[in-house]
């Protein structure tokens, strides 16, 4: 009987294992997401030279320095100050010093230097190719690897409320190796950095130790907006799972007893 009753108890655990990978697998709620099919309809400030491709299925950038170009779309339903994450492909055909090209999550400025951000840069700097996070109250920067023109990279943002932490990992898109890994505490970001998109906005007739005909040639994929599911909402908290394991097992061994003295 007793070993009757181990098995009670270890099927309870095991259905409350296979809930809790459940609700694992529930945590974050895509909000906004595009591969570029079709025109997404993303506002440009140079429809000509920053906008979707058809004939390449991607998202198309050529953007000069001088001229400050950006274009973004406004996710509505998305909350930044809670727990997020941006997910895209790129790569960088031809860059110019000076020259890069900004990816991420604005305030209404559209600006990678002013207002609330969060913003993954490559370009061409003094050292060479850098890869870089910006964001409100900081930055990252590394030289090293350098990244490759021609190259498709899968770059992760993400951002822990909890914590205040922004951390950027970027990937060999084919390899799936972990190339740069970089991150920051945020100071605060704004409810209205809801601009998903890229910008040069900061850099327009900025000549102060830049070229400013220097120019960035990219392509952009795959773009996926996610926030992490409320504990309010359908998604209980782990300890609701521990305390509703408690039950099912005390539940299962219960009618057990019940079962073996009615008989």
């Amino acid at each position: 009987m007793k070993g009757l009753r181990s098995i009670l108890v270890g099927l309870a655990a095991t259905m409350v294992a296979m809930i809790a990978v459940d609700v694992s697998a529930q945590q974050w709620q895509t909000v906004y997401q595009t591969n570029f099919s079709s025109d997404p309809g993303w506002t440009s400030s140079d429809p000509a030279n920053l906008n979707w491709d058809p004939a390449t299925g991607t998202f198309h950038g050529t953007q000069v320095n001088v001229q400050g170009t950006y274009a973004y779309t406004n996710v509505t339903g998305f909350d930044p100050t809670k727990s997020w994450r941006l997910e895209f492909d790129s790569t960088i055909n031809s860059c110019g010093w000076s020259a890069g090209r900004d990816v991420g999550l604005f305030d209404s400025q559209i600006n990678v230097m002013q207002g609330s951000r969060a913003d993954i840069a490559q370009g061409v700097a003094g050292q060479g190719n850098y890869t870089s996070l910006y964001f409100t109250g900081g930055e990252a920067n590394t030289y090293s690897p350098a990244w490759s023109a021609g190259v498709w990279y899968h770059y992760q943002l993400e951002y822990d409320a909890a914590t205040s932490q922004l951390s950027e990992d970027v990937f060999d898109r084919t390899s799936g190796n972990l190339l740069w890994s970089l991150g920051g505490v945020v100071s605060s970001f704004s409810s209205d950095m809801t601009y998903l998109g890229v910008s040069r906005l900061h850099m327009q007739n900025d000549y102060s130790g830049v070229d400013p005909d220097a120019t960035v040639d990219y392509n952009l994929d795959n773009v996926v907006l996610s926030q992490e599911v409320s504990a309010s909402g359908t998604v209980p908290e782990p300890s609701s799972l521990v305390a509703w394991s408690g039950l099912g097992a005390m539940g299962l061994v219960m009618a057990w007893r019940r079962r073996k003295r009615g008989a």
